[in-house]
């Protein structure tokens, strides 16, 4: 073959220029390989180039070039990369599903310790209220008994809440909704709970009077569990709820300033089964269900804070007016 044959089949000019390298003695040998098309066929070609001396030259003049059709090889080294990059994503496939094995036995384990403690409570303050005639203990036992009783529901909601979704089965119902009118019972609700030290700020005059496109029982499930978090980790200052619209959407805050969550644990907040404080009554499945709903309503949800001075959790819903 000439060189310009050669040429028409070696595309890259870096190629090419090793070639004229070897024909002007400035190397010895050289070898490549290209992926060119012979007669509109696609093909793997290597190139080896040997240069020589002829009889009486004193410098190289001459130089074998040998071509060789490696297309086979080529197809084959692709599956090889193919094969492995299966076995790779097969492996941390695998890895994935004992990880996920080992929080649920984990949290299958946390669950009878966190069901019997609210009913052992519920229990135990029953029997007392039974047998007690003063009317400020009444009071109090009613409150702990109301408090475990909202606990346990919480608990199970949340594990009925997360097979359904685990299941794909989880429903949704949209309609107009006020989200003034939700948070307005969201605050009485929990400020019956709230501790004496803390305040439950909502600016209600404030807030935009609008109707939003969503499902006001989810939205309302989320609310809540985002307040009843910043109840748990805020003994002190401020829990602050507020809702505006902007473009193309309405941003919801819930903002404490409680003890904060670290960087790292920010990063994991909304994974299944993760508990910031393991010490604290809970799933661990609550922020996962809301990013699951949130999601599924459209919308994005999220979380900023600092260790010791509180967190901003916020979520999105679309909003056209």
């Amino acid at each position: 073959m000439t060189l310009e044959g050669v040429q028409r089949i070696v595309r890259s000019s870096d190629n090419v220029n090793q070639l004229f390298q070897v024909i002007e003695g400035k190397l010895d040998h050289c070898s490549f390989e290209c992926r060119t098309a012979i007669e509109n066929e696609t093909i793997w070609i290597r190139i080896n180039a040997q240069a020589y001396k002829t009889k009486g030259s004193k410098r190289q003049n001459k130089m074998i070039c040998h071509v060789t059709n490696i297309t086979e090889e080529k197809l084959l080294e692709e599956k090889l990369r193919h094969a492995e990059y299966e076995t790779r994503q097969s492996e941390l496939e695998i890895q994935k599903v004992r990880e996920a094995d080992k929080l649920k036995s984990a949290f299958l384990a946390n669950m009878s310790h966190e069901i019997r403690t609210p009913l052992n409570a519920i229990i135990g303050f029953s029997n007392i209220l039974a047998e007690t005639d003063d009317r400020e203990e009444k009071e109090e036992f009613v409150k702990i008994i109301n408090n475990n009783s909202d606990l346990l529901l919480r608990l199970i909601t949340d594990i009925l809440d997360f097979s359904k979704i685990e299941s794909g089965i989880l429903d949704y119902s949209l309609a107009d909704a006020s989200l003034k009118e939700i948070f307005y019972e969201q605050f009485q609700v929990h400020a019956l709970k709230i501790q004496e030290q803390v305040s439950l700020i909502c600016d209600f005059d404030a807030l935009p009077d609008i109707l939003v496109h969503t499902d006001p029982k989810r939205v309302t499930q989320v609310i809540s569990n985002l307040i009843s978090n910043a109840v748990k980790f805020t003994e002190k200052g401020s829990i602050r709820l507020s809702f505006r619209i902007v473009e193309g959407y309405v941003l919801i805050e819930v903002i404490d300033t409680g003890i904060g969550i670290s960087l790292q644990h920010q990063q994991t907040i909304f994974d299944r089964f993760m508990k910031v404080n393991s010490f604290k009554q809970g799933t661990g499945l609550g922020l996962t269900i809301c990013k699951t709903i949130i999601k599924a309503l459209g919308g994005t949800i999220g979380v900023d804070s600092k260790v010791g001075e509180g967190t901003r959790f916020w979520f999105t819903l679309p909003y056209n007016r």
